[in-house]
């Protein structure tokens, strides 16, 4: 079985942190190769960075898990499901989508209208000096591209 796309380590790794133990990432990590029955072959392949694929993906679905507040993130390193999020493990979730995550996002709004001024003032330096080199961009592209967010 290839290693699964890190979209599908969130929910065995909400599940594995369910019993409210902490535990390292490299732990959570190996917990989630016996899960998902990855081979050694698999188990010891490395990102061209040295760094290993399966710690590298349960370190992302860890960082959407904290983002979201349901992983306490007081210790780096550590995963340890929050308390008060015990309720949304019982659900019995089969699946923890962007959407979803997104509705628990601590601060959310105000991360994303933080994201807009930020994509916005670039922009607006972009714009001067594709304007400058008359490369066609327009006011209209800037707009579109912060209107997605």
């Amino acid at each position: 079985m290839p290693i699964p796309p890190v979209t599908h380590f969130r929910v065995p790794l909400f599940q594995l942190l369910g019993d409210g133990v902490e535990r390292p990432l490299h732990e959570a990590a190996n917990a989630l190769a016996d899960v998902f029955k990855l081979a050694e072959e698999e188990r010891s392949a490395v990102l061209p960075s040295g760094y290993p694929v399966v710690r590298h993906r349960t370190g992302w679905a860890g960082f959407h898990l904290r983002k979201a507040g349901l992983v306490d993130d007081s210790k780096r390193g550590i995963l340890c499901i929050r308390e008060e999020r015990k309720k949304v493990l019982a659900t019995k979730p089969t699946g923890l989508s962007y959407t979803f995550l997104g509705t628990l996002f601590k601060g959310r709004d105000e991360f994303l209208a933080e994201l807009r001024q930020h994509l916005t003032a670039l922009l607006l330096i972009f714009e001067k000096r594709c304007i400058s080199f008359s490369h066609g961009w327009t006011k209209k592209t800037s707009s579109s591209v912060v209107g997605v967010l």
